[in-house]
């Protein structure tokens, strides 16, 4: 079995930076079997593998997706790879979101990294497709940190998070500038970013599981 699953989109997508035809798609959230899921069937269609490895086309009914996992595309040269966000809240992928791209985090601490996938991730993780998440990776300086704009119905919020994991979370009233919110703290190393933000998002009026 291979280490991976190939994805197929409803829509066709294009790179956010060069408008590039984004085609192939690759996952590791799934079962990693080398299927083939399309956007809308609750099972795969195929699976990428040699004959005597194949399952029959019983038993590839039988497998479903998590509720969200993320896809990658390699088809841009020069942005790559290139992330989305999907949905399948009943075992049936029904959305894909794609992420803004940001630039090569090969060079940034690793706490930042994780900062910016779980932030891209944000609209999954609260179910909410229609979510506006901008992840900014701040210009170089001797402390190095990555930011967060949300923007919800009469809110607008920031978090700004630094490779030492201090943090500050904000929400503005969107009318009057009104601070709403205002955090600043310290994540530790084994908590969860969701658990640290719970009490920013659920301010925003967003629901984590």
């Amino acid at each position: 079995m291979g280490m991976f699953d190939y994805y197929k989109p409803t829509s066709e997508h294009r790179c956010p930076v060069c408008q590039r035809p984004l085609l192939e798609w690759q996952g590791k959230d799934g079962p990693c079997a080398l299927f083939v899921w399309a956007e809308g069937c609750a099972w795969p269609l195929d699976q990428a593998a040699s004959d005597d490895a194949c399952l029959d086309p019983e038993d590839l009914q039988t497998w479903r997706l998590p509720p969200s996992f993320e896809i990658y595309s390699y088809d841009c040269p020069d942005h790559q790879p290139i992330g989305a966000d999907c949905l399948a809240p009943d075992g049936v992928w029904s959305s894909t979101i794609l992420r803004r791209y940001i630039g090569s985090l090969s060079r940034k601490p690793g706490v930042l990294i994780a900062f910016v996938n779980w932030a891209n991730g944000l609209a999954a993780v609260t179910n909410q497709t229609t979510l506006e998440v901008t992840v900014t990776l701040c210009e170089p300086t001797p402390h190095p940190s990555a930011r967060a704009d949300i923007d919800t119905p009469g809110k607008v919020a920031r978090i700004t998070f630094w490779a030492s994991r201090s943090y500050h979370a904000e929400i503005l009233a969107s009318d009057s500038g009104e601070v709403l919110y205002s955090k600043y703290g310290s994540a530790e190393a084994d908590e969860s970013l969701t658990a640290v933000f719970r009490p920013f998002l659920e301010q925003l009026g967003l629901s984590v599981a």
